[in-house]
Parts: C-alpha cells; structure tokens; sequence
C-alpha cells in the first residue's frame, strides 16, 4: 500500500479541478500501483462525468469510487482503497512546484526503466532490427519532462552499447540472471 509518499501528495493536489488540468498531461497512470492508480481514475472520471465541479472532498471521492466507477472490488480491496484515502486526507498540500519535480522524475524513472527493458531484449536477442527498437523509444521522450544537467535516460546510442557491452563487477551465482545482466557494478550515489 501506497502511504506517505509523493504519490499520495500527487494524489491530493489533484483533487482541486484546475490543477487536475494543469498536471494531467504530465502524468502517466501507471506512476500509481493498483489501488491509487483506481483512485487517478476515479479523480478524472468524477471531472469528466461533472464538469461543474471544481474540487473533490474525500466523502465524494469514496462515494464516487465505492459505488459508482468501482463497486465490485473484493472487501480486501475496497479496505486498501480506504486506508488509501485516510492516508491522502492528512498528507499536506505541496506547492506546483514540488509537484512539476515529482511528476518530471517519476516520467524519467519510468522512461529509463522503459529503455533498461530494450537493452536488455537486444542484450538477449541482438538482430538487424534491434536498435532501430531504441532509437524509436528515444523518439518518443518528451524533452520538457527532463532536465539537461540530470539525463536518466541517453539519447547516445554507442553509450547504450558501450553500457551493454560492460562486465559487472559482482557476478551473480545463477547462470541465467548472470547472462541476462552481465553483473552488477557499484552505485554512485549523488
């Protein structure tokens, strides 16, 4: 379960209908796990279903969710989606500016691991084919949700290579995750 973290901050800020609008764009769904990421979806089906409205209180949105856009999840389910919303009722309100950074580095840790998964199919499977594969996801980056200084994800494709190509410092004992990964090195930290 999802508690205390900048998701459910996200989460609360989107219950006011104007910065909905603002962030919406930014956002994939799939930043949320399973129950918040219901809850993204029920925050933007109450705005489309009621264009008047111009916020949401938690008594709404557990209305909204329980009978109207989810009403057969499982007891187990339904208690997760209401510890859930007890959790984003007492986070704090974090400004615009918080959230931009939030929503800029969820988009690059999902791009990069998005970019780690295809290296990772031409590292097992390298063809004619396989880095028009990259350069095609690289396309698909979207420049103002990434800071120049701060790249998680290159654009380079020989420093994609040269990556793939690195033995890991520690090797792992099973064979099969030693040839899928090449090993591990040590971590930078910032």
């Amino acid at each position: 379960m999802e508690q205390g973290n900048l998701r459910l901050y996200l989460l609360r800020v989107l219950l006011t209908r104007d910065r909905f609008d603002k962030f919406k764009t930014q956002i994939d769904e799939s930043v949320f796990q399973s129950g918040a990421r219901d809850l993204y979806k029920t925050i933007g089906y109450i705005y489309r279903d009621n264009p008047n409205t111009d916020s949401i209180n938690f008594s709404d949105l557990k209305l909204a969710y329980f009978n109207t856009y989810f009403p057969n999840h499982s007891y187990a389910s339904q208690k997760n989606i209401h510890e859930i919303i007890d959790n984003i009722e007492i986070q704090q309100q974090p400004t615009d500016e918080v959230v931009e950074t939030a929503i800029k580095s969820m988009y690059r840790i999902k791009k990069a691991d998005e970019l780690a998964r295809i290296c990772l199919d031409i590292s097992n499977n390298p063809n004619d084919n396989t880095f028009n594969a990259v350069e095609k996801f690289m396309s698909t980056i979207d420049e103002k949700h990434s800071d120049k200084g701060n790249e998680a994800v290159t654009k380079d494709v020989d420093e994609i290579l040269m990556a793939l190509q690195e033995q890991g410092e520690f090797k792992f004992n099973l064979p099969s995750l030693q040839s899928a990964t090449n090993g591990i090195g040590r971590v930078t930290l910032w």
